[in-house]
């Protein structure tokens, strides 16, 4: 197991295509899955189009004993971008990205290897959503579905393929797949043909539905709008109002509507792009899942529409818990909230409480050095981000931190990276630091890094550089936040932080 095996997520998603790594090109399209052999100390590299915010899951699996899978995806540049070697070391040793957005519309290269030179088979999934495949329509039967709600005429219309219409004022119908498992974390996707109405129309998905009076949904319309509610008791509560996204083609009849639920974040998919992120606290815990519709609210309305494929992907979980990514790949602090939602490293309604472009610290002695931040600000469960840089005045394990539960100089918590490599959190209980979280790394040793430090629910997890460096379970309490200089020796250290950002998670 080495530390590169430990890190560990817009057009439409087109195919793999392998590269010379091999004798001879093989292509790979979107949910289907390549099996292949690794001879010792090769390396896979696939070719793959993607579109920001498209969202994907990979799972390399290997097919013997005798591999230790790698995956890693690169940019066009040759800049690695997210990484797994084993997703639940040493019970598994296949590697997973899972519920990975793209962070730009690029020519990605996916590279499959093993570990320290073993070999073997392997499987390589890749699929929208998640990265566990649980139900495909091959046909779409007329027996596999239900209308609950309101009526609505379904007809089949081919081997695969239903037909659907309805008519009235402003008539809401759901049409509930009884074949589709009913989980709390999903990717739920329908392919809509020939969508038709001479008035205005609205179609999407049903999710977490639990009766006719209890149930969310989120409805497109004709205009390339979309909305979510949530049906409480029969009265109708507006998650997210009408909104649109540059992805989404007004007046278009034939595409595919996707929805991610990860405990209380959902994702909005059109044809295979995040067009709206969405938290709800109070949906239903689990339940069906189906197709919504509405007609226009005018006399004689009447909506048509056929559909023509259906599927489910799940996370892949340990013990039945959430997989913590080895690798995070950080962005800009106003989506954060919805990149650690997604991987349930938090929860929704987290708010933006500080945002501070360029903050610095100095201290030439050794020992910490605290400067706080915030004007009185506490928190006792937050998300904590900043680019840090830092120069020394000779060569010395200096470095920087974040300070957290701050009480006074001597009770606080504080995250830290070295000059030499060492990355950790620990608590200052008085005059010594208690044991925490410690790594050293002296191959990625730099005097520039990307730091997001999460407590919420009693945990720790703080990411170096995309990397998780490891976590804690902690007693929380409220503190205020802050900057410090790291110093094992007497050096001149100088810390800058810049886009540093405290996302609230109190309440």
């Amino acid at each position: 197991m080495n530390d590169f095996g430990r890190l560990s997520g817009l057009l439409l998603l087109i195919v793999l295509l392998a590269m010379p790594a091999v004798a001879q090109d093989r292509t790979l399209a979107l949910g289907n899955r390549v099996e292949d052999r690794l001879a010792p100390n090769e390396t896979h590299r696939y070719s793959l189009i993607a579109l920001e915010l498209t969202l994907v899951s990979f799972r390399v699996e290997a097919l013997s004993e005798t591999l230790d899978p790698q995956l890693a995806i690169y940019d066009s540049t040759g800049e690695l971008i997210i990484a797994n070697d084993d997703y639940a070391y040493p019970d598994s040793l296949d590697a997973i990205i899972q519920a990975f957005v793209f962070p730009k519309s690029d020519q990605y290269t996916v590279a499959v290897s093993g570990f320290d030179g073993t070999s073997g088979p392997y499987q390589l999934h890749l699929l929208p959503g998640y990265d566990v495949h649980i139900h495909a329509n091959e046909k779409l039967l007329l027996e596999d579905w239900e209308v609950v709600n309101r009526l609505a005429a379904v007809r089949q219309a081919g081997s695969n393929r239903l037909a659907v219409e309805t008519d009235g004022i402003a008539t809401t119908a759901v049409m509930l797949g009884t074949g589709f498992a009913q989980e709390r974390d999903f990717y739920f996707e329908v392919q809509f043909d020939n969508v038709s109405s001479a008035d205005d129309w609205q179609v999407g998905l049903a999710f977490r539905y639990a009766r006719p009076d209890s149930h969310s949904r989120v409805l497109f319309n004709k205009r390339g709008f979309w909305r979510m509610e949530r049906v409480d008791d029969g009265d109708i509560v507006i998650v997210r109002n009408w909104g649109t996204h540059p992805a989404i083609v007004p007046g278009e009849s034939e595409f595919r509507l996707g929805i991610l639920a990860s405990g209380e974040h959902f994702d909005i998919v059109y044809n295979g792009q995040i067009v709206g992120m969405v938290g709800d606290n109070k949906s239903e815990a689990i339940g069906g899942v189906g197709v919504a519709m509405r007609t226009a609210d005018v006399i004689g309305s009447r909506l048509s529409f056929a559909i023509s494929h259906a599927m489910m992907t799940i996370p892949t979980r340990v013990d039945e818990a959430v997989i913590v990514p080895n690798q995070l790949l950080t962005r800009a602090y106003h989506v954060m909230d919805n990149v650690l939602a997604r991987q349930q490293l938090i929860s929704v309604g987290g708010e933006i409480k500080m945002l501070l472009p360029q903050s610095s610290v100095r201290r030439r002695l050794a020992g910490v050095t605290p400067y706080l931040l915030g004007s009185g600000l506490r928190f006792a469960e937050f998300a904590i981000g900043a680019k840090l840089s830092y120069q020394m005045s000779k060569e010395a394990n200096g470095g920087c931190g974040i300070l957290f539960h701050f009480q006074d100089e001597e009770h606080y918590q504080l995250a830290y990276a070295t000059a030499e490599g060492d990355y950790g959190v620990s608590q200052r209980q008085g005059e010594v630091f208690a044991p925490g979280i410690f790594v050293n790394k002296p191959s990625r040793a730099r005097h520039e890094h990307d730091m997001l430090l999460v407590v919420y629910d009693g945990t720790i997890h703080y990411y170096v550089d995309n990397e998780h460096i490891g976590q804690l379970a902690i007693e929380t309490s409220s503190g205020r936040v802050g900057i410090a200089v790291v110093n094992y020796a007497g050096v001149d250290t100088n810390c800058v932080f810049e886009d540093f950002w405290v996302l609230s998670l109190d309440g």
